[in-house]
């Protein structure tokens, strides 16, 4: 094998490798965490959770849209909004702590029977709009 043609397929190989670790996610396709309410996954099944988003969107028709549904999720206290394409650990990081602000501000919604922090609410919103 010539040499240009094994560093040719040595840089491929290797790109198609790092590619699909990069974590990239799509336009217009919400990041996964924005969409998936962590402790409420580990106790409801996917069709719960989207039954949740489904009814609160209806209780709150204000914030039905996926577009606006994001940019509140995304939107830190201080009024600035982190981009979706932002690290997982700093979406993380966000949404755990809008959560506790939720709970201490006692700003949660009562949905289908869950009292769930408003952003765990929209979570679940979203999480609905991306399972039609």
């Amino acid at each position: 094998m010539k040499r240009r043609s094994f560093i040719l397929l040595s840089a491929i190989g290797s790109t198609a490798i790092i590619i699909p670790s990069l974590n990239c996610s799509s336009p217009g396709k919400p990041n996964k965490i924005l969409a998936e309410p962590l402790l409420l996954s580990h106790i409801c099944d996917a069709k719960t959770i989207r039954e949740i988003g489904e009814a609160y969107r209806k209780q709150a028709f204000t914030e039905s849209g996926e577009d606006q549904l994001l940019k509140i999720l995304l939107t830190d206290s201080s009024g600035k909004i982190l981009p979706q394409s932002s690290d997982s650990t700093m979406i993380r990081s966000l949404l755990d702590q809008k959560i506790k602000d939720d709970f201490e501000r006692d700003q949660t919604v009562n949905v289908k029977g869950w009292v769930l922090s408003a952003t765990e609410a929209r979570q679940c919103a979203v999480f609905s709009l991306i399972q039609q």
